[in-house]
C-alpha cells in the first residue's frame, strides 16, 4: 500500500513540474526560422534586459505578465509585444531581416523612406557579406560590384561615372557626410579610394537625378557608404569582439593588413579598425588582343641618374613602372545608447595615401619621346570628426530624427615636371568643411512626412608654386589654367580670379594665393504616400 502511494505521489509531482514548466520562448530569422543569438530582449524601462544565447532562448520568467517586451537587433526589424501577442505566436518570436536582396530591400541612403517600392530611383546595394567576399582593393573596385562605372587614370584612383555623369556631378556621402567640397571639380576625380573598403558594413547606390535629397551636386546619382558600427552590450557583463585579416595579390604584389574591435558596455559601446595596404607595381596580363598587341606594355620611363632625366628601357614591358602606392586608414567610434528611442555616435575617421602616380600622363609623348619626368598626386589626407544624434521620441513634431553636425579637414596636391626640366610645378589645396544636416520624419495618416535642412560652410586655401629640384629654391606660379593675352589683366579668368581671390604678377606671372569661403544652406519637404 505504502509502495502504491509513493507510486502514485511521483506521478502526479511529476505531471505538476511538467503542466507548471513554461514553454521556452525563442526568437528566430523569419525567412529562414533559425535561431538568431545576439538579440536583445528588453521591458520599455529597460529594467529587465536580456539576450538571446546560440540557441535564441532568454529567460522569459524574468519579465512580469503586464509588461512589453521589445525585442531588437540591428539586422532586423524591431518589434514590440505583449505576453498575451507572444502566445499567440506560439512562443517563436521570428523577427524580419531589415535589407534583402529582392526587390523589397531596404535602402539606408535614401532620405525619406527606405521601401524600394516607394523609391522611383534604380538603386543598388553592396552588402556586408559581399564585401567579405569578393575583398575590394579600394572602394572604387566596391562600387563597380554595384554596378557603378569606374574610371582610373591611375592605378590609385577611380572616379565613379553614373547615368553620364560624374566628378563633382555625383555625390560620395560617407556615415551621413557628404564628402564633395567646394574643389570637386568637373574632371574626374580619384576621391573615392579615400573610403576605406575594408571598414564598410553597407554601401546603398542612387541612380539617377538626386537633387531633391541631397542638392545640386547629386545629378548622376548618390553613393552612400555605411562604416561598422559599434553596439552596446544592454547586459551588465562586457561584450567584447575582435577580427584580423591580411591580403596578398601577385599581380601587385599587394599587401595588406587590418583588424577590428569591439568593445561593449550595458551603455557604452566603443569600435576601432585601421587597415594598410602596399601597393606594388601592377603586372599586366599575358594574353593580349590582336587588336591591340602592345595594350598594357610599359616599353621605357624616365629615371633621374647624376642630376639628368634619362630614358631608360623596361627589361620587364608586363610591369607597369610608377603605378604602386601605400594608403593608411584609421576608424574610431563611440556609441552611447540612452535608451531604445535615444542614442548618439562620435566617428572619427582618418586617412592618408603616400605619393600616387598618374600613370596616364607618365606614357605620354611629345616628339616621339617620354614627355613627363614626374606626375604624380600628393597624399591624399582627409580627418573627419562626426556626431550623430538619433531620437524616436519628439512627441507631435516628429516620430524619428537624425541630426549630425561634422567637420573634414582634407589635403590635396598634384605635382609635374617635363623631362630634362629642372623646375616642378606643386599645387596645393587645403579644405575646412563644417556642416550640419537634420532629418526628421513624421506620419500622417497613410502618409509621411519628410523634411529637413542642412549647412556646409567651406573654407578652401589653395597655393601654387614652381621649386628647382637643384637648389630647392621656390617661387609662386599660375594656380589656375589661363590663356594668356595682353588683355588678362583686366579681363578673362584672372580678371575674375583677381576679384574673388586677389592675384598678383610676380615675374610675368599670375601668383595665386587663394582663400575662399562658401555657404551652403538647402532644405526640403517631402509628403510621400503609399503606392
Amino acid at each position: 500500500m505504502r509502495r502504491l502511494l509513493a507510486l502514485v505521489c511521483t506521478i502526479v509531482l511529476f505531471s505538476s513540474l511538467s503542466f507548471g514548466q513554461a514553454k521556452p520562448v525563442v526568437v528566430i530569422i523569419a525567412d529562414t526560422h533559425e535561431p538568431l543569438p545576439g538579440a536583445w530582449v528588453y521591458d520599455q524601462g529597460q529594467l529587465i534586459v536580456e539576450q538571446t544565447d546560440e540557441t535564441g532562448a532568454f529567460d522569459y520568467g524574468r519579465f512580469p505578465d503586464h509588461s512589453e517586451l521589445i525585442f531588437f537587433h540591428p539586422d532586423f526589424v524591431r518589434r514590440v509585444l505583449t505576453k498575451e501577442q507572444i502566445a499567440k505566436e506560439n512562443f517563436a518570436i521570428a523577427l524580419e531581416r531589415v535589407s534583402y536582396t529582392t526587390e523589397e530591400v531596404v535602402v539606408t541612403g535614401h532620405r525619406f523612406g527606405n521601401d524600394r517600392a516607394q523609391i522611383a530611383q534604380a538603386t543598388s546595394e553592396v552588402t556586408a557579406k559581399q564585401i567579405e567576399f569578393q575583398q575590394p582593393r579600394t572602394t572604387g573596385e566596391l562600387l563597380e560590384s554595384g554596378n557603378v562605372f569606374v574610371q582610373r587614370s591611375q592605378y590609385g584612383g577611380g572616379s565613379p561615372m553614373m547615368r553620364g555623369f560624374t566628378a563633382n556631378q555625383v555625390l560620395l556621402v560617407l556615415d551621413g557626410v557628404r564628402m564633395n567640397n567646394a574643389i570637386y571639380r568637373a574632371g574626374n576625380l580619384q576621391n573615392s579610394i579615400q573610403v576605406d573598403a575594408n571598414a564598410l558594413g553597407s554601401a546603398d547606390i542612387l541612380f539617377g537625378p538626386g537633387s531633391v535629397q541631397y542638392g545640386s551636386d547629386a545629378m548622376g546619382g548618390v553613393m552612400v557608404f555605411n562604416t561598422f558600427d559599434p553596439l552596446p552590450s544592454l547586459l551588465s557583463k562586457t561584450k567584447i569582439s575582435a577580427k584580423a585579416f591580411t591580403r596578398y595579390a601577385t599581380a601587385n604584389e599587394e599587401r595588406t593588413a587590418g583588424g577590428t574591435i569591439g568593445f561593449g558596455l550595458r551603455k557604452w559601446a566603443f569600435l576601432g579598425n585601421f587597415s594598410y595596404s602596399d601597393f606594388g607595381d601592377l603586372r599586366s596580363g599575358r594574353v593580349l588582343s590582336d587588336a591591340y598587341p602592345e595594350y598594357g606594355r610599359r616599353r621605357e620611363y624616365v629615371e633621374r641618374q647624376n642630376g639628368v632625366d634619362v630614358i631608360v628601357h623596361n627589361d620587364k614591358m608586363s610591369i607597369q613602372r610608377f603605378t604602386g602606392y601605400t594608403q593608411s586608414n584609421i576608424l574610431g567610434k563611440v556609441r552611447y545608447w540612452h535608451n531604445s528611442q535615444l542614442n548618439a555616435t562620435y566617428a572619427l575617421i582618418y586617412t592618408t595615401s603616400s605619393n600616387i602616380p598618374r600613370y596616364d600622363r607618365l606614357e605620354q609623348s611629345r616628339n616621339g619621346e617620354l614627355r613627363y619626368a614626374e606626375w604624380y598626386y600628393g597624399p591624399q589626407e582627409l580627418l573627419m570628426n562626426r556626431l550623430t544624434v538619433h531620437s524616436a521620441a519628439g512627441g507631435s513634431v516628429y516620430d524619428e530624427a537624425e541630426i549630425t553636425l561634422a567637420h573634414q579637414d582634407y589635403q590635396e596636391s598634384r605635382h609635374d615636371r617635363t623631362r630634362e626640366s629642372g623646375n616642378r610645378n606643386d599645387r596645393t589645396e587645403d579644405v575646412s568643411v563644417m556642416s550640419m544636416n537634420a532629418d526628421l520624419g513624421r506620419q500622417l495618416g497613410s502618409g509621411k512626412l519628410f523634411y529637413g535642412v542642412e549647412a556646409v560652410l567651406n573654407d578652401v586655401r589653395s597655393s601654387a608654386q614652381r621649386t628647382n629640384i637643384v637648389t630647392g629654391e621656390s617661387s609662386a606660379i599660375d594656380a589656375l589654367p589661363r590663356r594668356r593675352s595682353k588683355h588678362d589683366d583686366a579681363s578673362g579668368l584672372w580678371g575674375l580670379a583677381r576679384a574673388a581671390f586677389g592675384a598678383d604678377r610676380v615675374d610675368g606671372w599670375a601668383a595665386l594665393h587663394a582663400k575662399h569661403a562658401d555657404l551652403e544652406i538647402r532644405g526640403q519637404v517631402v509628403l510621400q504616400f503609399p503606392v
